[in-house]
């Protein structure tokens, strides 16, 4: 089974949603230090989401990065493709087509979640943990 993905693609799945869970201007030494990781790292990836349009960066005292839309329009194929392009899976063979045809739709249909679906889904989990 599937148990790993791209630190980098996860990175910007953590960004984004950290993006819409604070609805304002976010350093990238904010990131960074909310995720603690480097500055660089977090900058690189952030300059990835910003060039694929999902974030907006300002400049000034109160700048940062921002969502460029709204949580409920960003799918998580977007975030996905703005890291590993569209062919993430162009590599597999097509000896299995018909299993291959399936995994795409099974993913394809995952993947089209919004980026507020899975902010929903990931404060219910918070909460979970904290009232056991």
């Amino acid at each position: 089974m599937i148990k790993s993905v791209n630190k980098r693609t996860q990175l910007a799945v953590e960004l984004m949603l950290i993006a819409a869970q604070k609805q304002e201007a976010t350093s990238s030494s904010g990131f960074a230090k909310h995720l603690n990781i480097s500055v660089k790292y977090a900058e690189q990836v952030l300059l990835l989401l910003r060039k694929s349009g999902l974030l907006l960066s300002k400049k000034g005292a109160d700048g940062g990065f921002v969502l460029a839309k709204a949580p409920s329009a960003i799918s998580m194929a977007t975030i996905i493709e703005a890291i590993e392009g569209k062919s993430i899976f162009a590599q597999a063979g097509l000896k299995a087509k018909g299993f291959w045809l399936g995994f795409f739709e099974v993913v394809d249909t995952y993947f089209e979640q919004s980026l507020q679906d899975v902010l929903v889904k990931v404060n219910q989990e918070r909460l979970l943990e904290y009232s056991i």
